[in-house]
């Protein structure tokens, strides 16, 4: 059976988008334990994993080296995790003193790099 993606003719830009509507947010419940993790081969094999669903959900091959799937991703695991974790000590804080905490004071969303810094012809 063909693939669905590549029947309907979406370029790379779109199916990285379905990516991040879709797979994306349910990394980010992964990494809250990415934080806490301390053993480097579980956070490794996390990040690992990641990787991998963005490659077989863009079609490209297996053998394409991290930094460049880093790159195309525009995610980085310790620094977005970092800030899940800045958040929820902060969403905490104001929840003990009876304070409500808004959307404003979230940081703001960090610039997408894939669309920055890469041509299409790499993607």
């Amino acid at each position: 059976m063909a693939d669905p993606r590549e029947s309907c003719n979406l370029d790379k830009f779109c199916i990285k988008n379905l990516w991040q509507i879709f797979i994306q947010p349910l990394i980010e419940f992964i990494l809250p334990l990415y934080h806490y993790e301390t053993t480097n081969y579980w956070r490794k094999r996390t990040e690992s994993t990641i990787r991998k669903t963005f490659k077989q959900f863009m079609c490209l091959k297996q053998s394409i080296n991290n930094d460049t799937i880093n790159l195309l991703m525009g995610y980085d695991f310790n620094l977005r995790s970092e800030k899940i974790y800045n958040w929820s000590n902060m969403k905490w804080k104001a929840r003990k003193t009876g304070a409500i905490y808004t959307i404003s004071d979230y940081p703001k969303k960090p610039v997408n790099q894939c669309r920055k810094n890469l041509q299409n012809t790499l993607i």
